[in-house]
């Protein structure tokens, strides 16, 4: 897949333009901001469950833990791991390298990396730009409920409640699908902290920072493991 291709697939299908810091969801990707936030360094552990509950009233439970961290540079790391059902572990390793323009990922389930260069970030801006006309007819957004601000891990983090309606027939939905998200976010380090997401087409997400540090992280976390191949990918 062209490299252009690949970068929108990351930005449309990424569950929170979290800005590029904060990723969570189930089937796995994560976006390139292109923008650098030096100097505000740390590294954090999340943990997120989405609960599914089926017509029959079964349900369904789903986990999975993400580290993340960012340098003084404003390289950013995005790890997912997830438990396999024999009891493994697989991991998706993803690094953006905003300065030098590059995005690279890996897994535990292949010895090669590969580095994506990235276009310039306006260039990122004008192909992942969704009319506003055609995002009025997806959904209809409720004005945000700002809900004060709470400490967590040591960092302050400001709440907001936000409700998305998607009217019927958008989805072929009968009616109107109603989803409220719940988000605490940390403006001085410009991450999520916590988030709850009722969504009934996906059922009911959480994600809950677990552990937090501010310190520099090690800088061998931004680079793949020994053993690995580099893969250049050039911009296209």
């Amino acid at each position: 897949m062209p490299v252009r291709a690949s970068l929108l697939l990351f930005l449309l299908t990424c569950p929170l333009v979290l800005a590029a810091q904060s990723g969570f969801g189930g089937s796995y990707s994560y976006s390139y901001s292109g923008v650098p936030l030096p100097n505000l360094p740390y590294t954090a552990t999340f943990e997120s469950k989405t609960v599914q509950t089926l017509a029959d009233g079964t349900t369904i439970t789903s986990t999975l833990e993400t580290k993340e961290a960012r340098d003084s540079q404003g390289r950013t790391l995005h790890q997912v791991v997830r438990t396999l059902p024999d009891g493994n572990q697989f991991t998706q390793t993803f690094v953006s390298d905003p300065i030098n323009r590059t995005m690279t990922n890996w897994s535990s389930g292949s010895t090669v990396a590969s580095v994506n260069h990235m276009p310039d970030p306006g260039e990122i801006h004008q192909h992942a730009n969704v009319s506003p006309k055609k995002q009025q007819t997806q959904a209809a957004n409720r004005p945000n409920v700002q809900l004060g601000s709470k400490t967590i891990f040591g960092v302050v983090a400001e709440g907001t409640r936000s409700t998305r309606v998607i009217p019927a027939g958008s989805q072929g939905n009968d009616r109107p699908i109603t989803v409220v998200t719940e988000e605490w976010r940390s403006p001085d380090l410009g991450i999520m902290l916590s988030l709850s997401r009722d969504d009934p087409r996906n059922g009911h997400n959480t994600q809950e920072v677990t552990a937090l540090d501010r310190g520099e992280p090690d800088p061998a976390l931004f680079q793949p493991p020994a053993g690995y191949t580099l893969q250049d990918r050039p911009a296209q």
